[in-house]
């Protein structure tokens, strides 16, 4: 619920509402959640050696969602979210309930956007993954103990 009670910008939001994001897999998960706390452990000048620790849960959902992949590239910029946030408040005005869309930091990858919490049908936690930063980016991505 942290993202429906806590919203922020995002790829497909403004900040104005939230968005649950999740994955197809474990390795696009991690390869979307790896940029964005590179960037936050940037801004925040981390030392290298800084971990960060995840917890990895899985969804099930139950709804029929806009499906976006192969959709118009704009919204696939791998920083400008403009195009992308217009759509998604468009989508969610107009009653969506999340999105499917391509990964932009796995190309193999398909993710999801859910708007609306109550489509999420269950959730279960799975692994805890610690992220490893080397000053520079995310150099590790292990799963912790």
């Amino acid at each position: 619920m942290m993202p429906f009670l806590c919203p922020g910008e995002s790829r497909f939001s403004s900040g104005r509402y939230g968005v649950l994001y999740g994955a197809e897999s474990t390795e696009t998960a991690t390869a979307e959640v790896s940029y964005h706390h590179a960037r936050r452990l940037q801004r925040a000048a981390a030392p290298s050696g800084t971990s960060v620790i995840l917890a990895l849960w899985a969804f099930a959902l139950n709804a029929d969602l806009p499906d976006l992949r192969g959709h118009d590239a704009s919204i696939y910029h791998p920083v400008q979210y403009a195009p992308a946030q217009a759509l998604g408040q468009q989508l969610r005005t107009d009653g969506a309930a999340g999105i499917l869309y391509s990964s932009v930091r796995r190309p193999s990858g398909e993710c999801v956007g859910v708007f609306k919490p109550r489509v999420v049908d269950s959730m279960e936690k799975h692994d805890d993954w610690r992220l490893v930063w080397d000053g520079n980016a995310i150099s590790e991505v292990l799963r912790s103990a």
